[in-house]
């Protein structure tokens, strides 16, 4: 493994550690209070963190790093923000408070991060791998291991954010000394507005406008597996313990799955077409919930027991991890093979914002729907929503993937965009 990828997974595992925080062990801690949903509005800054990426590529200290000039200030701002946390009171309201400043320092460094990966690594495609990796053994930390020792009363909610605070802080020192690699990669354009004004490549250029729709819609329609379905079987009687136990098997089951995934993807685009599976059996992986809950709530539990259905569960959130890691691997890999190097920082955020638009404005109305709304109508209106996402747009991603990477830059214009031309390239790529 190069240096590269370690100093990458670890970055984005300490993403992990503190995401999974708002993003499921705060949601597990608090899940009886009614306006939860609320509170995950702090992490909103991930859907307009393309807002600022520009200024992160145009204005920079070049003798220090281009992207170390972001990570580390804002990567310690994390530490002190994590330990400031750690010594306040634990409502919900000041929480929000602490953790919207959080999100905002660590989508900042997570644009740096992004862009840093595409120099960093001599294989680009292995990006998601590190990012998809390392963010799902933070996120399994805080939001499993965690949340089984806090019910075991063996660390406090405190102790753990004063914990990462101090990681956050040793990290951006030793990032101080990681040399940034390809000094030819910083290039700089007349002036900040010129560089701004390259994002309209992602309207003009026809493919990338498809590729942001795409990865805007398709996650809508499994938002609710995603974030809401632990919340409403805890609320329905399932033990937070038994949840956090179930998931420290699925990350054992899963946990390598980044790893498999990258290494067939690399450097070959047509593997990208596990995307369209993997959100196929996200639809029936939902359906199956619809039977599961209504069972679970017919055959109640007696404390001290687990009957077919806890497990019938979790065999559900099994599948869903499976197949959402399948998703985040080959979707992104793709997106860091077409990326312009100079310009990476700011064309990752923006796409990664679109897929972010969905899980901080979409999951917090989930969350709060289910405190009001019957369970099975919110659950079919997602499965529907992803039958007509797939059915409208699902061959058609599957063919782009083999257009050349010059028909995806931001000063492309002229770009095929007939159904037709674009199976006649499929066929010449797969001529022997």
């Amino acid at each position: 493994m190069q240096i590269g990828q370690v100093i990458l997974t670890t970055l984005y595992f300490i993403q992990g550690l503190i995401v999974g925080l708002p993003g499921g062990a705060i949601q597990v801690l608090f899940a009886h209070e009614k306006d939860i949903g609320i509170f995950t509005l702090c992490t909103i800054p991930w859907a307009f963190k393309f807002v600022w990426s520009p200024i992160q590529d145009y204005y920079f200290i070049e003798k220090f790093g281009k992207r170390k000039t972001y990570i580390v200030p804002f990567l310690s701002l994390m530490g002190v923000l994590l330990i400031l946390v750690a010594n306040a009171e634990h409502t919900l309201l000041n929480l929000f408070y602490y953790y919207i400043a959080l999100m905002v320092c660590l989508s900042t460094s997570d644009t740096a991060i992004d862009g840093w990966s595409v120099t960093l690594l001599s294989n680009v495609a292995q990006q998601s791998v590190c990012q998809t990796f390392g963010q799902q053994v933070g996120w399994f930390i805080s939001q499993s291991i965690f949340i089984l020792l806090n019910q075991k009363n063996i660390i406090n909610f405190g102790q753990y954010q004063q914990t990462l605070g101090i990681i956050c802080i040793v990290m951006s020192i030793i990032v101080i000394f990681v040399k940034e690699t390809n000094p030819d990669e910083v290039i700089h354009y007349q002036s900040l507005i010129h560089q701004i004004k390259q994002v309209k490549g992602l309207y003009y250029n026809k493919n990338l406008r498809f590729l942001c729709l795409f990865i805007f819609l398709q996650r809508n329609g499994i938002a609710f597996m995603d974030v809401a379905a632990p919340i409403v079987m805890i609320r329905a009687g399932m033990e937070k313990a038994f949840i956090s136990q179930a998931q420290i098997l699925i990350f054992c089951c899963t946990f390598w799955i980044p790893l498999v995934i990258g290494y067939f993807i690399s450097g070959k685009k047509k593997e990208n077409a596990l995307v369209i599976s993997a959100l196929t059996y996200q639809t029936i992986n939902m359906t199956f919930f619809l039977l599961d809950y209504y069972e679970y709530r017919k055959h109640p539990l007696t404390e001290g027991t687990i009957n077919q259905f806890q497990y019938l569960f979790c065999f559900q959130l099994l599948v869903h991890e499976i197949f959402k890691k399948i998703f985040t691997v080959c979707a992104f890999s793709f997106v860091a093979e077409i990326v312009e190097p100079q310009l990476a920082g700011m064309q990752i955020s923006i796409i990664s914002s679109l897929h972010n638009v969905s899980r901080v404005i979409l999951d917090p109305l989930i969350l709060q729907s289910t405190a009001y709304f019957n369970i099975y109508a919110l659950v079919l209106i997602c499965v529907l929503y992803q039958i007509i996402v797939l059915r409208k747009y699902g061959d058609e991603f599957k063919i782009k993937q083999f257009i050349a990477k010059e028909n995806w830059t931001l000063h492309t214009q002229d770009t095929l965009d007939g159904y037709q031309e674009l199976q006649e390239i499929k066929g010449l790529n797969n001529q022997p």
